[in-house]
């Protein structure tokens, strides 16, 4: 596995970032399911996935997209959300 060296300490967990290229396909359209449909992101420590909702650990990205789609409700809309749906005015 591909990580930066840095790293960030979250709850006591070593966090890594990870490398652009690191993610299939797959794996994207995972992230990308997740940031449509306003479901929190899911947390990398390195060997597995922390759902930061109810702390469930999958070692699969894609195993953990459908854990959080299928367990948690969308985020909801705060005030900058809101102002980014309403149709902008011409001058």
């Amino acid at each position: 596995m591909v990580v930066y060296a840095q790293t960030y300490d979250g709850e006591g967990v070593a966090e890594r970032t990870l490398e652009l290229g690191y993610f299939s396909e797959q794996e994207l359209n995972a992230f990308s399911a997740l940031i449509h449909r306003r479901r929190c992101l899911p947390i990398f420590l390195g060997d597995s996935w922390r759902c930061p909702s109810c702390r469930c650990e999958r070692r699969d990205l894609v195993a953990m997209a459908n854990h959080i789609l299928a367990t948690h409700p969308p985020e909801p809309f705060n005030e900058e959300d809101l102002l980014e749906l309403q149709p902008r005015r011409c001058a």
